[in-house]
């Protein structure tokens, strides 16, 4: 399972960055829409924008369900979250 997350903590921060990318180019979030080069079988991905915010989130599939660290996310921050993440441990251990 940690082969999966991994994989998963890089596809979503190279979302991060292409997001922060369009931003630069349009002035906006609004319209943006991550490109994946291979679809995984282990996550789904969704995108909420608004014009200077956006928040990508990872969500797990098949085997990936029981993973300790549940849903990945990560905002026009920078800023990670993990949704299953104990409250005595930072969600920096997902990522």
């Amino acid at each position: 399972r940690t082969i999966e997350r991994q994989e998963v903590v890089r596809t979503i921060d190279g979302f991060a960055k292409q997001a922060r990318e369009y931003y630069e180019d349009n002035a906006t979030y609004t319209a943006f829409s991550p490109t994946m080069a291979t679809p995984m079988t282990s996550y789904s991905f969704t995108t909420v924008t608004t014009p200077h915010s956006f928040v990508i989130t990872a969500v797990p599939l098949n085997d990936q369900l029981y993973d300790r660290c549940g849903e990945l996310s990560v905002n026009q921050l920078g800023q990670h979250h993990a949704s299953k993440a104990p409250p005595a441990h930072s969600s920096d251990r997902c990522w």
